[in-house]
């Protein structure tokens, strides 16, 4: 690369219009086009929607606290596993 090319690259550094635009795993294209890294656990993630940052890969965006059915507040949080459902009741099994 040319020294000109170089010097844009610098000062142009983390400029994006996508997502695929940002070097690394885990960064996302903000709505403002620049690279940023995606939230954290427990980070707030109320506002993804106006920034497209959202949580990192095994977290989503989880209600927190709601008044009523209305979520106000939002964290990344891991995502939730299902608990398999047991084939056998706790008192099945053989008496003695």
């Amino acid at each position: 690369m040319q020294e000109e090319d170089l010097k844009e690259k610098r000062f142009f550094f983390g400029k994006c219009k996508v997502d695929s635009d940002c070097e690394g795993v885990e960064k996302c294209c903000s709505v403002i086009g620049t690279c940023h890294n995606k939230l954290r656990l427990n980070h707030p993630c109320t506002w993804v929607a106006l920034h497209r940052c959202g949580c990192k890969s095994g977290l989503s965006c989880q209600p927190v606290f709601s008044i009523g059915s209305l979520n106000l507040f939002h964290r990344c949080r891991p995502i939730p596993t299902e608990e398999p459902i047991p084939t056998e009741g706790p008192s099945s099994g053989d008496i003695s």
